[in-house]
């Protein structure tokens, strides 16, 4: 998780320039107005590689202008990637939105950087799923659908963050309520392709029940009628970190 810190400690770096109130609260006409509009970013395209080399950098640059995380499959490690631009915009643009359309005006540079995990763990969770994924085709032999495997992702993106609302000991416990649930009911509104169709796999149940549907382990409807709770076996097959992928920040 060293990229999330490295640019959650860059964006922290400009929270903590904008001006406050006597109060310690963030002066709103101080926060930045990004000139992307922000429905761009939920409309992504499928982000998984099959080559680790060059070819993705062209192919970023030309159609995946709004791209906010990428994995590359293992050839040697896979690799994480998470586009800093983007996600920066990404993470102002969702604060304007929430400032403009809830009229907030009590928030603090701590509140902010609270809402920066969200912004930032919601792309890389993401893109660890992809990761897993990686590693069951390896185990299990299943043939990749990318639609799918997206909206699996956006929803296991969305249950992480959910369980870490549930410790107060890390920034997204921690995070202003109101932020919280403001960017739960619009940080997923994705209009693109396999993305949009997340919330058929929402909450536990039904994504557990997914991916293993997806993976296909062998016999598991065997295994499933005979008593054997398949869903929990395999989901707890997903890692979560430290493991053998590069990062990378760009």
């Amino acid at each position: 998780m060293s990229i999330v810190n490295d640019l959650c400690k860059t964006i922290g770096h400009e929270i903590d320039k904008l001006p406050v109130t006597e109060l310690d609260e963030v002066l709103i006409d101080s926060v930045p107005c990004v000139n992307v509009d922000l429905g761009l970013f939920f409309d992504q395209r499928v982000d998984v590689y099959f080559n680790n080399d060059n070819d993705y950098l062209s192919q970023q640059a030309t159609d995946y202008e709004y791209a906010l995380g990428s994995y590359t499959c293992m050839s040697s490690p896979g690799v994480i990637r998470l586009y800093q631009n983007n996600l920066t915009n990404f993470f102002w643009g969702m604060v304007r939105f929430a400032i403009d359309n809830y009229n907030l005006r009590n928030i603090t540079r701590v509140d902010l950087k609270n809402y920066l995990s969200l912004v930032v763990y919601k792309t890389y969770f993401h893109e660890i799923f992809h990761f897993n994924c990686n590693i069951f085709r390896e185990i299990f032999e299943f043939t990749y659908s990318p639609l799918l495997e997206e909206a699996l992702a956006v929803s296991y993106a969305n249950l992480r963050l959910s369980k870490l609302r549930e410790d107060g000991k890390t920034s997204i416990g921690r995070s202003y309520a109101v932020l919280y649930n403001i960017f739960l009911r619009h940080g997923f509104e994705y209009v693109s392709p396999g993305y949009k169709d997340w919330r058929q796999f929402e909450g536990y149940s039904r994504l557990s029940t997914g991916v293993v549907e997806y993976v296909k382990p062998g016999n598991f409807a065997f295994l499933k009628g005979n008593g054997v709770d398949i869903e929990d076996l395999v989901f707890g097959l997903i890692r979560t970190g430290p493991d053998p992928f590069y990062e990378c920040l760009i």
